[in-house]
């Protein structure tokens, strides 16, 4: 009489492992690169995040941060537009471009973000764009599984995307000429304050 439940019971666990092993590769979010990130020269350093991203872009900063970019959180980029009197509208014109470009900003990162009913994040887009050619250059496309990815995790997993998209996952030594590191706030430097332009040369 033992045989036959015995039997039964190692198929239901044979069974369980299976779906534990597909389950596990389908938690993480679905992620499409998007250009090509690697072909930038110089590899990007410094990024500049959109205030419109928000916390959300603030947390993929964090983890890019881990990767050795350097990163300007969305409040220092939205106060840099207000110190030089330009509206979030400009950030992606010429002016914009410039601007950054010469506090040693080389690429702005752009998020655009929907969520779903559930309040979690369905589907990211994110581009950068480059200060120098003022062209989008790339990004990547995430979205959500059906093993729902809470916002932490997703920006988790969309920053290492970019990180091994832009095959920049040693970092960079800090301090090299033309990029103005931020400071322990995450902010740039005022227009008050001297920086050093991309050309090696200094301004007030």
């Amino acid at each position: 009489m033992s045989e036959p439940w015995r039997r039964g019971s190692l198929g239901a666990w044979i069974f369980i492992l299976a779906l534990a092993m597909q389950v596990s590769g389908c938690t993480a979010g679905r992620i499409v690169p998007v250009g090509t990130l690697r072909s930038v020269a110089p590899p990007l350093k410094a990024v500049a995040l959109a205030p419109d991203g928000g916390v959300f872009a603030d947390l993929i900063g964090m983890t890019l941060e881990e990767h050795g970019f350097i990163i300007i959180d969305t409040g220092a980029t939205a106060a840099l537009l207000v110190l030089t009197q330009r509206r979030a509208t400009d950030l992606l014109q010429a002016q914009g471009f410039e601007m950054l470009r010469g506090r040693g900003v080389d690429a702005i990162l752009v998020v655009d973000r929907v969520n779903a009913r559930d309040g979690l994040p369905q589907t990211v887009r994110i581009r950068l764009h480059s200060t120098e050619t003022k062209d989008e250059i790339g990004g990547v496309d995430w979205e959500n599984s059906w093993i729902r990815r809470g916002v932490l995790e997703a920006a988790q997993e969309i920053a290492q995307a970019i990180a091994e998209a832009s095959d920049q996952t040693n970092g960079w030594p800090q301090g090299e000429p033309g990029v103005v590191p931020p400071t322990n706030s995450g902010q740039l430097p005022t227009p008050s304050m001297e920086i050093r332009s991309n050309d090696g040369t200094q301004s007030d």
